[in-house]
C-alpha cells in the first residue's frame, strides 16, 4: 500500500526520462505501478550544485515538500568505510564478493543502527 517513492540520485534529471518505458521492460514481480504510485525524483544536495539552474529548482530537496531536512546522501556513507574491501575481494568469484561485501555491508550498518 505504498503511495509514493522517493528517489535520491545524482543523476536522477536524466534517469527520470524514459522511467516508465524501462519499468515496462522490468519483471512483472518488480515493476511499479505507475498509475496508483507516485514518484519523487531528487538530486542529493552534494551532486545538486553540479548541476544547472532547472535542476537545482526541479529536483532540491530543499524545495520539496514533504522531504524534510535530509540532505539525500546517507546512501553513499557507507563507500569510505567499504573502499578498502576493494583490494582484498578483486580477485574473488563473483559470488563470494559479494557475500562478502554484503558481510561487510551489514557489519557497517549493524554498527550505525547500535
Amino acid at each position: 500500500d505504498i503511495d509514493e517513492i522517493w528517489l535520491s540520485y545524482d543523476i536522477n534529471c536524466s534517469y527520470e526520462r524514459n522511467f516508465a518505458t524501462r519499468m515496462g521492460k522490468y519483471p512483472e514481480s518488480l515493476q511499479i505501478n505507475l498509475d496508483r504510485v507516485q514518484i519523487k525524483w531528487a538530486i542529493p544536495k552534494f551532486h545538486i550544485r553540479a548541476h544547472g539552474p532547472k535542476c537545482q529548482l526541479n529536483y532540491n530537496f530543499g524545495y520539496m515538500r514533504g522531504a524534510g531536512r535530509t540532505h539525500g546522501e546517507i546512501v553513499e556513507t557507507g563507500w569510505a568505510e567499504i573502499n578498502p574491501a576493494a583490494v582484498s575481494t578483486r580477485e574473488m568469484s563473483s559470488t563470494h564478493r559479494h557475500e562478502v561485501l554484503d558481510d561487510i555491508m551489514g557489519a557497517i550498518n549493524w554498527a550505525k543502527f547500535t
